[in-house]
Order: structure tokens, then sequence, then C-alpha cells
């Protein structure tokens, strides 16, 4: 980490992004929705980095005419806590669930959903330096379930 570890209440940290995608949100009709948040050891500049790449993604890959819906979820572990933030978005095949996390990776053009591919590369460097895994999942809304951890 760059910086020593620091109590980072995640709920502020959700909030800061919550208010930095609202008008993504209200142009698409979106909803986020999140529980109460631990505090956690971290860096809270790399906590935002993170959580706003994994919600920006959740946002920006939603189906097409149809408001994105995203929930985070979290699970206090004996020796970590488990996010998950799930959509209703497009969806990834499951062949592809590891190259997501290559850096520059996009399974899309440009022109269908702009970006140059690093949002997950980051979020996965974010969660390893902060002695967690990162993972993908099927979404029970039918999308994406970006899930991962982190150590206590």
């Amino acid at each position: 980490m760059a910086r020593a570890p620091e109590k980072v209440d995640l709920e502020i940290i959700l909030a800061r992004c919550h208010m930095e995608l609202q008008a993504k949100l209200d142009a698409t009709g979106g909803q986020l929705v999140y529980p109460p948040m631990p505090t956690v050891s971290a860096d809270p500049a790399r906590m935002f980095t993170l959580f706003h790449a994994v919600l920006d993604n959740a946002i920006k890959f939603r189906k097409y005419g149809i408001p994105p819906d995203v929930r985070v979820s979290v699970t206090d572990c004996p020796d970590r806590w488990e996010f998950s933030v799930e959509d209703n978005g497009i969806g990834i095949d499951p062949m592809f669930y590891d190259d997501v996390f290559r850096p520059l990776r996009k399974l899309h053009t440009d022109d269908a959903y702009p970006g140059v591919g690093m949002g997950l590369t980051l979020a996965r460097k974010i969660v390893i330096q902060h002695g967690g895994n990162i993972w993908i999942e099927p979404s029970p809304l039918g999308g994406t379930a970006v899930c991962f951890s982190l150590a206590k």
C-alpha cells in the first residue's frame, strides 16, 4: 500500500461514490442501494477508487432501456469482510470472468460502452494490496456480481 492503513468508514466512501455517480443514475433512472457498511483498516483513497470503479461498471454495463439496479451487500466473516456489488445489467460470459481483470481488456467496443478497460484491473490491484480476493459471479438480479474480500 502507498499509505499506512487507517480506519476507513466504508459508509462514507459509499455515500461519496453515490454522490459522484448520482448524475449517471438520474440519467438512466437507476438506483444504488447499500446497507450499513463496516469500518476497515485501509487506504481511504484506494477504497474510494475500488468502490467507484465497481459501481461505475455496474451502472455503465446496463441492458438497453432498463434502468440499472445496483445493490451492494457485505458479509462479516471471521477473518475478512466479503462484499458483493450486484446488478441487473448485461452480465459477463463465464469464459471471460478472469479476462476482465486484465489491463486494457475490454469485451465491448467503445461505441457500445466507452472506457479504457482499467476499472476492474485497478479494483483487483487494490483488493490484493489489502489482503483480499476478487471474483465474478452471476447476479441474482440477472447481471453480474463483482465480489471481493478485504482482510480484517
